[in-house]
């Protein structure tokens, strides 16, 4: 199955989840998505051009529940219901 997404509102969305995906990946793994922390410079940027206001030293891990909450804020991650058996 092919999605192609074509909007601006679609584009950006796709942004946000891929930068999420990069942050969680160096989170839960341990492993860089990039050289540096490009991941975590992206979230901080994008929760202080939403508003969001952290205290203290920005973590890895904090960023990613910050960011994660922000994204469901704005509609564009929704919790998956598992399925059940």
């Amino acid at each position: 199955m092919l999605t192609v997404i074509d909007t601006p509102q679609g584009i950006r969305a796709y942004r946000l989840l891929a930068i999420r995906r990069a942050l969680k990946l160096e989170v839960e793994t341990g492993l860089s998505h990039s050289k540096g922390n490009r991941a975590l410079w992206s979230v901080r940027d994008e929760l202080i051009l939403h508003g969001v206001s952290f205290e203290g030293r920005l973590t890895k891990k904090k960023a990613l529940e910050l960011f994660t909450t922000l994204l469901k804020d704005l509609g564009v991650l929704i919790e998956e219901v598992p399925e059940a058996a």
